[in-house]
């Protein structure tokens, strides 16, 4: 029933589509979607963006034609002044375009859109397949679990990147998450990039020497399509060396790392730069910050771990493990923030230390018991003893 239903679709757009035009819609947002959603999204956002288009050649057209019109009136002169008020009228037909063009796309969002978005959530809860069929890619770095409202928050966030229908987007915002029963203004609510990014800069082709920075987090070239189609030249299809560029990698994160250490602390208030290393406050009475704080440092250092799994870079993986002084592969999530997974495994290193130290009180509790025993026997045979001279 879904696919039928998203042909349908589909096929609804390919009938308002020109012969002659294409979409072409690559979202990083909508990697992270489920394939079904993924789809839904496409379209919609497809829709958004041809259709304004078609209706602006639409009325560019029709003002063509009626400035052709007036030049093959034998009853308008050719004057030398017909120059400026011809430009004039040529800019005043071009506002009233673009006037119509904005009133055209508020009307477009605020019932087409609206209508398809609200359809579509609905379709979505249906067959909603829950959690695990998010995908995980290089840059996963949240738990995404509603698939309907990844959906509802990720195509409004696209339509208001158009300032001109901002009103029609909250609207159409709050009727979603109203069907997904969501709070307008909860935390779960708010729109939040999927991927992280991390760039190797003037990354070189060996074989054509292009010089590209490439996201190893992002670039759809590297994180989607069959494995033997990826870290491969744009210019020339060339596969990239993957063991330099893990290298380049490698020494990238112990730079990072040989930085973070050797940074200066500043004052919160001025900003200057600590000149006693044994004091906590600066002489102006502020705290002393560091320039690159440990979340940064260690969100940097997780990125890359990630990565490194994603694309199978052992060497870094395990460079990176040592750093955030990571034991076991579980005890970092693929697509977890990292946080969580970290205070469970402190949580298990406390249950241990406890488990220990009970252990440790038995074995003392077992030792007192023994020489408070062996005490009492060794008074009885004292006493004994005693006993015994006095009877002689």
């Amino acid at each position: 029933e879904r696919g039928l239903e998203q042909s349908a679709s589909e096929q609804e757009l390919v009938e308002h589509t020109a012969p002659n035009t294409r979409i072409v819609s690559h979202w990083n947002l909508a990697e992270y979607l489920t394939p079904a959603v993924r789809e839904y999204f496409l379209i919609v956002v497809g829709m958004f963006l041809y259709k304004p288009q078609a209706k602006a050649q639409q009325l560019r057209a029709r003002l063509s034609e009626e400035d052709d019109g007036e030049n093959l009136d034998p009853n308008v002169s050719f004057d030398g002044a017909s120059g400026p008020s011809k430009m004039r009228a040529q800019l005043q037909g071009e506002d009233d375009v673009q006037k119509r063009l904005v009133q055209y796309t508020k009307d477009l969002v605020s019932t087409h859109l609206t209508r398809r978005c609200l359809e579509n959530v609905a379709d979505i809860n249906r067959h909603n397949t829950g959690p695990e069929s998010f995908p995980t890619l290089a840059g996963s770095h949240r738990e995404l679990e509603n698939p309907a409202l990844e959906f509802a928050k990720a195509v409004t966030h696209v339509l208001e990147l158009d300032k001109h229908c901002a009103d029609e987007v909250v609207v159409l915002r709050r009727l979603l998450l109203a069907e997904l029963g969501m709070r307008e203004f909860g935390k779960n609510a708010t729109w939040e990039d999927p991927s992280m990014s991390y760039v190797l800069r003037d990354t070189i082709c060996t074989f054509c020497n292009a010089c590209v920075d490439l996201d190893i987090c992002r670039d759809a070239s590297l994180c989607t399509g069959p494995w033997e189609d990826r870290w491969r030249c744009k210019n020339c299809s060339h596969r990239y060396d993957t063991a330099a560029i893990e290298l380049r990698l490698v020494e990238d994160c112990n730079r990072r790392v040989t930085r973070y250490q050797l940074q200066d602390r500043r004052c919160a208030k001025t900003k200057k730069v600590e000149s006693n290393v044994l004091s906590e406050r600066s002489p102006s009475g502020g705290e002393y910050v560091l320039d690159e704080p440990p979340e940064d440092f260690e969100l940097v250092m997780r990125t890359l771990l990630r990565a490194a799994r994603f694309h199978d870079f052992k060497w870094l993986q395990e460079v990176v493990k040592n750093i955030l002084l990571i034991e076991e592969e579980g005890e970092d999530g693929g697509a977890g923030e990292g946080g969580g997974n970290h205070a469970h495994g402190e949580r298990i290193a406390s249950a241990d230390e406890e488990d220990e130290d009970d252990e440790d009180e038995d074995e003392v509790e077992d030792d007192y018991e023994y020489e408070h025993e062996a005490a009492d026997g060794a008074g009885g045979r004292g006493g004994a003893a005693r006993h015994s001279m006095m009877d002689a």
